[in-house]
């Protein structure tokens, strides 16, 4: 945590014009950041948030590609690449009209999401797709650019999680591919795209296969390393390393009397971190973390952390949770910090509401989501905003983790505008200990 200076601001206190004028951009970014520039379809983040708010079962959910878009960057250039991407985008959204949303995903890559439509309408819209796509044209002249799209459709089930759906529905489009491109499966390939059972699950946790994997974290002042990150993985005896968003939610299901939680592997983790020149390891925390402590309270964290030094353990929350449950965080948070233990607010940036909540909570780290740094990167209007999170978290008595670094200049850009601390691949993967 950084220490308090005399422009600190206490809970409470964002109220000069400043950093109201920050308050309003950030607002203001919320809607830039559901809007796609290119495509001016909606954004990933716009999906998930819709996804995890009213999907149900009976939606439709279709996974899109266009086909041979690399061919059309290789013999034309990105400039009629991007024109391109627009013509498609715009025409799915109006293939696809007041039924559902169009998301562009990455790339040339597309989602579709249409709310209990019926089997005439999904199908209806199927069709549309295919035409609208197949019309979308750039001129270069007399030459006429078009491209075809390829699509994987699947009926979201009950429970289905949106890891699940994407995945089965990305599989349906692999073999769409596999079967000619230009046309739409339903199917997904043998063996492919399949979250693991509860059973599966349970005996990897009976087998000690999962575990964690540690991304440093590093001082942006002289670059050495101040902590890692423990994230969640499942080393599987194929060879295959999947992350916790292919088995989290059923490895809690999975729990019984044979089969705890990876807490030795926990301990491990914090025992090697905090013997690495004294550094710190974060944790993520989960929605069963807080449940379990609001219920019986934290004599059990011993469990997670074993008997390494309290201040050297940070517990993070996503801002999700902060913005969804913030009265029962507010108390954990205070019991945690009272036992020694640290707190950082995750993936700050993306729900935008919780700045404001953020006044009445005191939290010991905030990290940034990486989204801000890559725009930070390409305009100067993003980069005062990054710097003004910053400094603000800074006022509110927080160090900073800005995430997302790939690059040296990515690094560079984070030290100039202030932060504290920075995490990326460029800094240091994920690894086993």
């Amino acid at each position: 945590m950084t220490d308090s200076t005399s422009d600190s601001l206490a809970p409470g206190d964002i109220a000069g014009p400043r950093e109201a004028a920050l308050l309003a951009r950030i607002a203001e970014l919320e809607t830039r950041l559901n809007v796609d520039t290119q495509t001016g379809c909606f954004t990933r983040q716009y999906f998930v948030g819709r996804f995890e708010g009213r999907a149900r079962a009976g939606d439709e959910l279709f996974f899109l590609d266009i086909d041979d878009f690399k061919g059309v960057n290789d013999h034309h250039g990105h400039l009629v690449g991007d024109r391109l991407l627009h013509e498609i985008g715009q025409a799915l959204k109006a293939a696809v009209g007041p039924a559902g949303f169009v998301t562009r995903l990455s790339g040339d890559e597309f989602l579709v999401l249409l709310e209990q439509p019926g089997p005439e309408t999904a199908d209806g819209v199927e069709t549309a797709l295919h035409a609208a796509a197949a019309r979308a044209t750039v001129r270069l002249g007399d030459l006429v650019v078009t491209r075809t799209v390829s699509m994987g459709r699947i009926t979201l089930r009950p429970g289905m999680t949106r890891a699940e759906a994407m995945s089965l529905a990305d599989s349906a489009l692999m073999d769409a591919k596999a079967a000619g491109k230009n046309r739409c499966s339903r199917t997904a390939r043998p063996g492919s795209a399949r979250n693991p059972s509860l059973e599966e699950v349970r005996l990897g946790l009976q087998r000690g296969e999962i575990g964690y994997h540690l991304q440093p974290i590093l001082r942006c002042g002289d670059r050495a390393v101040a902590g890692h990150e423990a994230l969640l993985r499942w080393e599987r005896p194929s060879g295959e390393v999947l992350g916790p968003a292919g088995f989290l939610q059923t490895m809690t299901a999975a729990y019984d009397a044979r089969t705890r939680p990876p807490l030795e592997a926990a301990r491990r983790a914090a025992d090697w971190a905090v013997r690495q020149r004294g550094g710190f390891i974060a944790f993520n925390v989960s929605e069963a973390f807080l449940d379990r402590a609001a219920r019986e309270g934290l004599d059990w964290v011993g469990e997670l952390i074993g008997d390494a030094p309290r201040p050297r353990i940070v517990f993070e929350l996503v801002e999700d949770i902060l913005t969804e449950r913030f009265d029962q965080v507010a108390k954990v948070v205070a019991r945690l910090q009272e036992l020694g233990i640290r707190v950082a607010l995750d993936d700050f940036g993306t729900g935008f509401s919780s700045l404001e909540r953020l006044q009445s909570i005191r939290v010991d780290f905030v990290k940034i989501d990486r989204r801000f740094l890559h725009g930070a990167a390409q305009s100067d209007r993003d980069r005062e905003l990054l710097r003004g999170m910053i400094e603000i978290s800074h006022k509110l008595g927080a160090a900073t983790v800005v995430e997302g670094v790939e690059n040296e200049s990515h690094f560079a850009l984070a030290r100039e505008l202030g932060a504290t601390h920075a995490q990326g691949f460029h800094l240091g993967r994920p690894r086993a200990i």
